[in-house]
């Protein structure tokens, strides 16, 4: 890869079911990761990878993420909303978003996981030529249903999830826009892109990282998971612990205790307050 990809699709149109009640009120990639949305965590990541242009997807509350990116949280990126009246899947935002991309490798990832990773790794994957994509894989957390042949991707289903060998797919990739010609119209899945591009002898590649942090956010117990591991790793200055950033944390005020639980912004604890494996909403 000779320059680094200037440009990346970031996927905030999910429903967050999982995360229920909180996303009645709050769409899932603007719930705070220590103070910072996590859609804000993702565009900074591509922006210190040298993205430029980032569209992003939106269904669920999406005038909301509309606001979140008319007030320019990151500087130096151009943000491109695409609002999906209904919901087109991971493949059907690529189709609809064609206009957007070039002919170069682009950045595709997800807004509701904490990652930290150094996408070196990413270069030596080559995409272009046989390789159609290469995708950050996880050897140690998650489902692992990915099957893996050497650094090449041979099944996304695995009828033995977890078993030895098995990886689970990060949500990171990045693509080659002849994934394109793969998609049909309307709702689809990448995976089922992979596929068929795999079916014609296309090579999906397997990239890992052993100095990065990652982890999926899709539950409140992820959530409060994550802030955990997010704070044991800026003590012990892990990759993950750039996540916390001070200045931004939520105050709790003296006398108070919080154990294994988060205030979003707008939330506030008095001197009194106990809290335990709670997630406390704007406003309360």
């Amino acid at each position: 890869m000779s320059a680094p990809p200037a440009k990346a699709v970031i996927l905030a149109a999910g429903l967050g079911t999982r995360m229920l009640p909180l996303t009645r009120t709050i769409p899932k990639p603007l719930l705070p990761l220590w103070g910072v949305p996590m859609l804000e965590h993702a565009l900074r990541i591509v922006r210190a990878w040298g993205v430029r242009d980032v569209l992003i997807n939106c269904h669920h509350r999406a005038p909301d993420i509309v606001k979140f990116a008319q007030s320019a949280p990151v500087p130096g990126l151009r943000l491109t909303l695409s609002y999906e009246p209904e919901i087109l899947g991971t493949g059907g935002v690529l189709h609809r978003a064609s206009w957007f991309l070039d002919s170069r490798p682009f950045w595709m990832l997800n807004a509701d996981v904490a990652m930290s990773l150094d996408p070196a790794a990413f270069r030596r994957a080559r995409v272009g030529g046989n390789t159609i994509a290469a995708l950050w894989m996880i050897p140690d957390r998650g489902p692992r249903t990915v099957e893996m042949e050497g650094d090449r991707v041979r099944a996304f289903r695995s009828p033995s999830p977890g078993a030895p060998g098995s990886v689970t797919f990060s949500g990171l990739h990045l693509v080659s826009p002849e994934i394109l010609g793969y998609l049909p119209e309307g709702f689809s899945t990448i995976i089922g892109a992979y596929e068929a591009a795999m079916s014609e002898g296309r090579w999906v590649r397997g990239v890992t990282a052993p100095d990065a942090y990652w982890a999926d956010i899709g539950t409140p117990d992820q959530f409060l998971a994550a802030h955990r591991e997010i704070a044991a790793r800026h003590a012990a200055g892990k990759p993950g612990g750039d996540l916390l950033v001070p200045s931004r944390r939520v105050p709790v005020p003296p006398g108070a205790v919080v154990d294994n639980s988060v205030l979003l912004p707008g939330a506030s604890a008095g001197a009194s307050a106990r809290l335990r494996d709670a997630i406390v909403a704007p406003g309360t």
